[in-house]
Order: structure tokens, then C-alpha cells, then sequence
């Protein structure tokens, strides 16, 4: 699979009694959509579902060839619209804007999308950050993705920078969203199985260093109601 130059994920928030999935009049307004960015050229791969541990909160993840490809959509005012207007049909977006990220993964994020069940867990970081932070979280982190397969079963794991966030005042001041990591499972269970480990308690020791020395913590999104790691069982694919 080819690696993703910038992968958009859209959280929304959606309207009392919407469902986003199977036949329901919903998941066909929907699929017009995913229509669309599918026919646009740079287009990889796009993945939805709902938050498991709030199902009015509704995932939707799409993988760009280029930045400039999704650039290109946002420039077609009919397209922008017809996107805006079909997510206005699902959720209340003046009330409850919808949460976006462009994040650049260091590698390629299917095998953790196509799992049955996927963790994704979001890290805030000190405004203004720069490259000696990110050094040290790439750095003191690289083992984490080898240890999560190897011991935590993961299907695929895949751990990238956000270059943009919207709106950009989701969180408090002095913080900005940074970091979004996607992990794959046979099951939830799978994954709290791999929280119980030695392993992990190493590594939660680890970022716990890590959060002293770069101020990182997890994000605050009022959308996320506090939960910046959340499980979706994501559809989709082309």
C-alpha cells in the first residue's frame, strides 16, 4: 500500500438518532459524499464509523496521495459546498463544529484502518513546538510500534504529526493538537489484553518521562467530551 502524504480525519457530532451505517437513509446521504472525494485525483483510501464508546460521534478518514490534491478539492467551491452542505445533513455543525486534522504519517496507516477494531488517540503538545521536541518524541518512541505487533497482536500501527488542525481553537491556550498514533485489533479485548503487560506499563513509564521533558498530554477537543483515545470499527477501504 502506498504510504499517504497527508491523511484528513473529520469528527462530527451527529444528530439525535442518526446512524451512519447499513442501509439507513443516513449512510446513503453519506455515501454521496465519500462518492465524491473518491473521484478526486489523488485520492487513496477513505475509512468510517462510529466511536465506540460514544456513537454520536461519527469517525470519517481519508488518505490523500498529496497535500496538494486535497488542496485542489477545497478550491472547487461546488465541491466544498456539496461536502459542507451533506455534513450539515448529518450533524448540527453551528452547534457542534466538526473536528479536523491533516496529519502526515511516518508510515503507512492501512493495516491499523483495515483491522477489526482500531484505537486512535490523539496528543497535545506545548504551543509552539519545534523540531527538538518532535526529535525526541520520534526518537524515545521508535520501539513502540515493534512492541504493540510483537506483543500487543496489532494488526498494523502508524504514528504521524499533525500539520493543521479545525478549528484552531479547540483547545487551551498555550496547547495545540499534535500527534495523532492509529493501532489495530482482532478485538477491544486484544488491546485492553496489551495494556495489562509489562510492556506497556514500560512504555506508559516512558511517556511519562517524555511528558515531563516536552509538556506533551492528550488533546482536549470539547468534541472528544475528554477522551483523547477513543475505538472505532472503521468500513470502507476505496
Amino acid at each position: 500500500m502506498e504510504t499517504p502524504q497527508l491523511t484528513e480525519t473529520i469528527l462530527i457530532r451527529v444528530k439525535e438518532g442518526v446512524a451512519i451505517k447499513n442501509d439507513t437513509p443516513e449512510m446513503k446521504a453519506f455515501q454521496k459524499l465519500t462518492d465524491i472525494v473518491k473521484s478526486q485525483d489523488g485520492f487513496l483510501r477513505q475509512y468510517w464509523g462510529h466511536q465506540v464508546e460514544d456513537d454520536n460521534i461519527f469517525v470519517w478518514s481519508i488518505d490523500w496521495k498529496w497535500k496538494s490534491d486535497h488542496d485542489r478539492l477545497l478550491e472547487s467551491v461546488d465541491l466544498k459546498s456539496t461536502i459542507t452542505a451533506g455534513l450539515a445533513e448529518l450533524s448540527d455543525v453551528k452547534k457542534h463544529p466538526p473536528f479536523i486534522t491533516y496529519t502526515e504519517f511516518k508510515s503507512d496507516p492501512t493495516a491499523a484502518y483495515t483491522a477489526p477494531v482500531t484505537e486512535v488517540a490523539f496528543v497535545n503538545m506545548p504551543a509552539g513546538y519545534g523540531e527538538a521536541e518532535k526529535y525526541s518524541m520520534d526518537n524515545d518512541m521508535s520501539h513502540v510500534g515493534d512492541e504493540v505487533k510483537t506483543v500487543g497482536k496489532s494488526w498494523g500501527s502508524a504514528t504521524g504529526w499533525i500539520v493543521e488542525t479545525l478549528p484552531k481553537d479547540t483547545e487551551p491556550t498555550g496547547e495545540m493538537v499534535a500527534l495523532l498514533g492509529v493501532f489495530g485489533y482482532a478485538s477491544i479485548d486484544d488491546h485492553m489484553r496489551w495494556r495489562e503487560t509489562p510492556e506497556h506499563a514500560r512504555i506508559m513509564v516512558q511517556m511519562g518521562v517524555l511528558a515531563e521533558k516536552t509538556g506533551m498530554s492528550g488533546t482536549k477537543a470539547k468534541i472528544l467530551g475528554g477522551r483523547s483515545m477513543f475505538h472505532v470499527h472503521f468500513e470502507g477501504g476505496k
